[in-house]
């Protein structure tokens, strides 16, 4: 997927240098790329494998404990954990550092009342950087 996706970058670019404005933007509409991805092939740069997380929940009798594992070290990020009851109401939060690359649980405290669980992984300007994982609990 990635190498259809710099190769498609790599057209859209040499369109952009031979012919005119609105043809090459008519090419551009039937590709799935964006504009900062266009940017960063003529900046030099190719796009990045995104950031996944694979997350293993386990419980114990007073807390729910979420193994998250990145696919790739990325600096400066939080974990969060957040779990909801059955109306989509917040029933318990809990935020780590992460502070080196592998694995880190986060823990929530459990209630009489949760449901689902999700977990969000953002960077220290608060923006997400993965999409983000939810669990039946």
């Amino acid at each position: 997927m990635m190498k259809r996706k710099i190769i498609s970058i790599l057209t859209i670019v040499t369109m952009l240098a031979a012919y005119p404005t609105a043809l090459a933007e008519e090419y551009i509409a039937d590709f799935e790329v964006t504009a900062a991805e266009i940017e960063a092939v003529i900046n030099g740069n190719t796009p990045e494998e995104p950031t996944t997380i694979n997350v293993v929940k386990t419980s114990t009798d007073t807390k729910w404990q979420f193994n998250v594992a990145l696919n790739k070290p990325v600096a400066d990020i939080y974990i969060y954990a957040v779990v909801y009851g059955a109306h989509g109401n917040m029933t318990g939060i809990n935020c780590i550092p992460v502070e080196s690359f592998g694995s880190t649980v986060v823990d929530v405290a459990k209630t009489g009342a949760d449901k689902t669980a999700k977990i969000f992984v953002w960077n220290g300007r608060q923006q997400p950087i993965t999409i983000p994982v939810e669990l039946e609990l």
